[in-house]
């Protein structure tokens, strides 16, 4: 008896090179080879839905794996994840969306040393950030202001003797404006310039492709 014919497929698949059900490829097309689709941010679900990906029975494969690898928060089932499993969502005409990849870089699920733990089909981080606080660390400003010295404008009115004059008293001397003498106060202000606010770019440098994954 040949090998072939005790075959499995997976078999035959590791053996061709072929591809199997959640296999991804990146690619430069704009449409899905036969038995693929894009990840394009759409829905999957079986025949005469309102799926946006795909709307065929032919999916209902991926629709299980990604049911039962990937969690709820990441591709969640329109009305829930019911409790009776994957493919009775999927009989039930319920719409899968498929994990989120427009306008994302890739990195690989799992938890590496020293790294954040990341879930299968998880997406993350942002494209522009906005620093709090504590993010900018400990700084300063040297900005400093210092009294240089500076005087006060009064009108002094000397004090004489009264004239008596018909209707009233007046003084005798007129008013006058004088000033202060010149002199600093000691006072040292430190200004504190705040320039945050403004979100500043994050992005890595990437290229831009497609993705297919096989049904």
């Amino acid at each position: 008896m040949s090998i072939l014919a005790t075959a499995t497929l997976a078999d035959l698949q590791a053996l061709f090179g072929t591809f199997s059900t959640g296999d991804a490829k990146l690619t430069f097309k704009n449409t899905a080879d036969a038995g693929w689709i894009l990840l394009n941010d759409g829905t999957i679900g079986k025949g005469g839905t309102s799926a946006t990906t795909r709307a065929n029975d032919d999916v209902q494969n991926l629709y299980v794996l990604i049911w039962d690898n990937v969690p709820d928060t990441y591709a969640p089932v329109t009305g829930g994840r019911g409790s009776s499993g994957a493919l009775a969502d999927f009989n039930a005409g319920k719409l899968m969306a498929m994990p989120k990849a427009l306008g994302r870089a890739l990195i690989i699920a799992g938890a590496g040393a020293g790294l954040t733990a990341r879930t299968l089909g998880a997406t993350f981080g942002e494209e522009k950030h906005v620093l709090t606080g504590p993010e900018i660390g400990p700084h300063t400003h040297p900005v400093i202001i210092t009294d240089p010295g500076h005087h006060h404008t009064y009108t002094r009115t000397d004090v004489s003797t009264v004239q008596y004059q018909q209707g009233g008293f007046q003084n005798a001397l007129p008013q006058t404006v004088q000033n202060t003498g010149t002199s600093t106060t000691g006072i040292t202000a430190v200004t504190d310039v705040n320039t945050g606010g403004v979100a500043h770019e994050n992005t890595p440098a990437a290229l831009g492709i497609n993705i297919m994954v096989r049904l």
